[in-house]
């Protein structure tokens, strides 16, 4: 399994500390170059506060009973001992895993073929960090409570009170070193190694890798914040001659890594939320382009992972009614995408019309058949437009001509029969138009056509089989509508409507007429009108 090349250069140049990169190709900065030493000397901070104050205790509450014992000397080696024998194991362990992360990561920089195997093995390290590293902290100090028992209280016992003070010291160390350097080295990882091992807004999981949701953090953080301190101070103040200074600056040390760790967590929070908000906006704008590049592996991961998957959603839903429309048209795309699957319609009253090009057949007989799909382009590009503008939907094309509807998908439409005044003025659009055209575009013959109208019920929707389906109106009116556009030529007219459109129309028209005349279909015959 290869790296995407441009995953991989986004990966690197795509967050500073916190903030991501205007610039995706610009060189990574300092932290992104060095992420792995940075991951690995973060936690130091947590450390060596640690440690400091594990020597502070000792020399405050343990150093003096020791020296009076003759012990201090024994405890000193056995810390020797412990930190050469001990800590050089968890280091080699911990280097091991650092130098995988960094084999692997060099391969993703430079493009290098990553199997699939390393590359799963790498982000469930990734993932690990820092709950191994807060438990080589916890097991380090921990560890040190029956190893300095046992090595000052053989051969002879110690004073009760060295003991509780031992184990006291290393438990306070233990606490801070293993919650705070947890939030660290989850912070560095999120910043500086998700970015690299995973692709851009997915929800960071590997087998083999124990992410932890917000509620387990939030445990985390309750025992950094609460339970350690408490149970630090509660330890101190039933230990024997209790310092109340050292207790002081013990609850003060808390106090400061509760804000910083609080901090974190809220960076782990908030960053998201942010990011969320933002995208949200674009979306809620227009903007289907927008997605969280961020890599969780807390219950914001699969959040932000849903989100990202809905927005493709969105836009595909939004190429696919596009490209539909195109086809069917705007109006009718809505309609059917709103409209429950499957054969229905409804008997509803609409205006129907019927456009035809004059004489278009004997024309193209003499052109090449990319010359005629050119003139006729240029015909539907001007119709269709004014169509659809004036408030009705092109069914569909017939040859040199089309079928266009009005009030066949707006309900309000047909509840104020404004859908008759809509064709005829859509009709009187299309002949000035092809004026402009004809006046406008050099072409070898000036277009001409007939517009047929009527008004009456129809059924509407979509008509078919199962397994195909046309979103189209049939009805008597349909037909007459057809048979009043093959009127126009015999009556020498541009445009007819039937009477029954003529009663619908609310506005002021040029009509010429009434025209009578017999179609086929019909045994008395229509009565049309024209715009004069």
């Amino acid at each position: 399994m290869s790296y995407d090349k441009a995953d991989r250069n986004h990966a690197i140049g795509l967050f500073s500390w916190g903030t991501p990169m205007a610039n995706a190709d610009r060189q990574p900065g300092f932290l992104q170059k060095h992420s792995l030493l940075v991951v690995t000397l973060a936690p130091l901070l947590a450390i060596v506060v640690g440690t400091l104050l594990n020597i502070w205790y000792n020399q405050t509450n343990i150093y003096d009973r020791l020296e009076k014992e003759d012990l201090l000397v024994r405890f000193h080696r056995t810390v020797l001992i412990y930190n050469l024998t001990v800590y050089p194991v968890m280091l080699f362990v911990w280097f091991k895993w650092i130098l995988f992360l960094k084999r692997v990561r060099d391969k993703l920089r430079t493009g290098k073929e990553v199997s699939h195997i390393e590359l799963s093995k790498a982000r469930a390290k990734t993932i690990n960090i820092p709950w191994v590293i807060a438990l080589f902290c916890t097991i380090g100090w921990l560890g040190c409570i029956p190893v300095f028992i046992l090595s000052l209280n053989i051969p002879t016992s110690l004073d009760s009170a060295i003991n509780a003070h031992l184990v006291i010291s290393f438990l306070i160390s233990g606490a801070i070193c293993g919650t705070q350097a947890f939030f660290i080295a989850e912070i560095c990882c999120l910043q500086l190694l998700y970015p690299e091992f995973f692709t851009q807004g997915q929800h960071v999981k590997a087998e083999g890798g124990f992410a932890g949701s917000l509620r387990v953090k939030w445990i985390v953080w309750v025992v950094s914040t609460v339970v350690c301190p408490v149970s630090a101070e509660l330890l101190l103040f039933y230990a024997p001659d209790p310092d109340k200074d050292f207790a002081v600056a013990v609850a003060l040390i808390f106090i400061s890594f509760g804000l910083l760790s609080g901090w974190l967590l809220a960076r782990l929070i908030i960053r998201p939320i942010h990011h969320l908000r933002l995208a949200a906006k674009k979306v809620g704008e227009g903007d289907l382009e927008a997605k969280v590049p961020l890599q969780r592996s807390d219950d914001f991961g699969l959040l932000i992972d849903e989100f990202n998957k809905m927005v493709s959603g969105l836009k595909e839903k939004d190429h696919i009614q596009t490209m539909f429309g195109r086809h069917v048209g705007q109006h009718a795309a809505r309609a059917i995408l709103d409209s429950p699957a499957g054969l229905s319609g409804t008997n509803r009253e609409i205006t129907a019309m019927f456009v035809d090009v004059r004489n278009f057949t004997s024309i193209s007989e003499s052109r090449r058949p990319e010359e005629v799909v050119e003139l006729l382009n240029i015909f539907f590009q001007n119709m269709v437009e004014i169509v659809e503008d004036s408030g009705g939907m092109v069914n569909k094309f017939l040859g040199d001509g089309f079928m266009a509807l009005f009030g066949a998908v707006d309900d309000q439409m047909c509840e104020h029969h404004t859908h008759a005044d809509m064709a005829v003025r859509c009709a009187v659009r299309m002949a000035e138009r092809l004026e402009e055209v004809n006046r406008g575009v050099s072409l070898p013959f000036d277009f001409a056509i007939g517009v047929g109208i009527h008004t009456g019920e129809a059924v509407v929707g979509s008509i078919g089989s199962q397994q195909r389906l046309e979103y189209t109106a049939i009805g008597d009116t349909v037909n007459v509508a057809s048979r009043i556009e093959g009127l126009t030529k015999r009556l020498e007219q541009t445009i007819l409507f039937s009477a029954a459109t003529k009663d619908r129309l609310t506005q002021e028209f040029s009509v010429c007429g009434p025209f009578e005349a017999t179609v086929r279909g019909k045994q008395d015959g229509v009565v049309v009108y024209g715009i004069c």
